[in-house]
């Protein structure tokens, strides 16, 4: 049975490739994958701006404590994905800088020992699989693009 792939494109969300076998545990994994398929064409976009290529991909926040969509990640991108032990970096992000401000820290160089690595995901696919379900990744994109008129 082929894996359906979830889209979202302008705040519009499409499943496809769904049959009568597919379950909620399919779907769920669909909208991880998503992420990951969405994060790829990000960087993709950014590589070809840039011209400078990914060597890994810190990670930060809610979705990143899921083991199975940063292996994914990893995966797809075909580079390390490095997960931090607080992933909610936001807060601890604004509590650097003002502890930077009220002199608790002498510089940046002081905050870096505190940024701890919890995990670092490895790809395990094949340059040929990922090719192929990027490209199944695109395509679904594709066909999910123009079919509601404008209003």
């Amino acid at each position: 049975m082929a894996q359906p792939l979830f889209t979202q494109l302008y705040g519009l969300n499409s499943i496809l490739g769904i049959t009568r076998g597919v379950n909620r545990d399919h779907i769920v994994r669909a909208a991880l994958e998503s992420i990951a398929y969405q994060t790829m064409d990000v960087i993709e976009a950014m590589q070809q701006d840039s011209g400078i290529p990914l060597k890994a991909l810190k990670v930060d926040g809610g979705a990143c404590a899921n083991n199975f969509l940063m292996q994914f990640q990893s995966d797809i991108l075909g580079v390390p994905v490095i997960r931090p032990q607080n992933i909610e970096v936001t807060a601890q992000g604004a509590a650097f800088l003002a502890g930077l401000e009220a002199g608790v820290w002498k510089d940046t160089d002081a905050l870096k020992a505190l940024c701890v690595e919890d995990r670092t995901f490895y790809p395990n696919m094949s340059a040929e699989e990922r090719a192929r379900k990027y490209a199944g990744w695109k395509k679904a994109v594709r066909r999910s693009m123009n079919w509601m008129d404008a209003d």
